[in-house]
């Protein structure tokens, strides 16, 4: 099985039809971390991460709402507020970012960003939202171009996302060209959860299951007795 960051790699290699060299030349020293555990844990009960699949899209920004003038602390000038964000392709609907951000502190000049907000609309076809987080996000500058790491608040999904267990990926956009950006990403859902019957688990896993308190002692006895009695 494969998780998130595996795929994100090749994903991010697709992204030169979509941007420009200049893109390709700010994503070469890209490196997402935020890697995705899985523990197994014997149980009648079995659940399990279910595949990769890929998020792609274009998103369309407006102008950004301040929510009072910028300050200056330590010699460093700040900002706050809101812009509003429509997306189309596997998210389809709109998401309000709260944002703050430090003034030409990045690489060129660019200001360095992080925020947060609620996606609320469609997910491959079927109502949801979800909160997410962006960090890493840099924009303006020199290059006047923006990019961001966005991922999902753990159990924030609701509707057709209620099952989903990570979301993460990348959002771009060339300023110089508009308002318009894309994003890509991966995601993976819980698989629902199986009843599997203690005759059909391995003698080796009965003992682990007792041990960590998932069946009583008796619960294995009663199982081992039935075994021994079948043969």
């Amino acid at each position: 099985m494969k998780t998130i960051n595996e795929n994100l790699g090749s994903n991010i290699g697709g992204l030169g039809t979509l941007v420009g060299t200049k893109t390709m030349r700010l994503l070469g020293g890209l490196v997402l971390v935020g890697m995705l555990a899985m523990a197994s844990v014997f149980s009648t009960v079995f659940a399990d991460i279910g595949p990769v699949h890929q998020a792609a899209g274009d998103y369309t920004v407006s102008p950004p709402v301040l929510s009072g003038p910028p300050s200056t602390e330590n010699g460093v000038t700040s900002i706050a507020g809101t812009v509003a964000v429509e997306l189309r392709g596997t998210q389809i609907g709109s998401a309000l970012v709260h944002f703050t951000c430090d003034l030409g502190t990045g690489p060129g000049g660019s200001n360095q960003c992080e925020g947060s907000f609620l996606f609320e609309g469609t997910f491959r076809g079927e109502a949801a939202t979800y909160r997410g987080a962006m960090t890493n996000w840099t924009a303006g500058g020199e290059e006047a171009f923006t990019w961001s790491e966005y991922k999902l608040i753990s159990g924030s999904g609701t509707g057709a996302l209620s099952n989903l267990v990570a979301l993460e990926g990348l959002l771009l956009r060339d300023e110089a060209a508009g308002p318009v950006g894309i994003y890509t990403g991966a995601f993976q859902f819980e698989i629902a959860a199986v009843e599997v019957p203690l005759s059909e688990v391995s003698l080796h896993e009965l003992f682990i299951m007792e041990v960590d308190g998932t069946i009583t002692t008796e619960e294995l006895v009663a199982e081992l007795t039935l075994r021994a009695e079948s043969k």
